[in-house]
């Protein structure tokens, strides 16, 4: 419904169970979960802020790929992730 002191461009993610809804806090949508068995109401939030972000793009071939990302400063940060195709690992 509101938030106060919270960045233009954070994001709002909720837990309920297992399941976790995220978007950004200014969206205005409701999230929609589904009713607990258990009969919990426990919900877990927690507001992230970005601070970092690259684009990948996936090659047919490759499986490992570096990742260099900007940041707000203008520093940067780098990770190196693996990438496998589900379809491919279940055959």
């Amino acid at each position: 419904r509101s938030a106060v002191a919270v960045p233009d461009q954070a994001l709002i993610s909720i837990r309920a169970g297992s399941v976790r809804r995220q978007a950004p806090v200014n969206a205005g949508k409701p999230f929609k979960f589904p009713k607990s068995a258990s009969g919990e109401n426990v919900l877990k939030i927690d507001i992230l802020s970005r601070i970092g972000s690259a684009h990948v793009v996936l090659k047919p071939d490759a499986t490992t790929y570096k990742a260099t990302l900007a940041d707000s400063e203008d520093g940067k940060m780098e990770c190196e992730l693996d990438v496998t195709n589900r379809e491919a690992c279940a055959a």
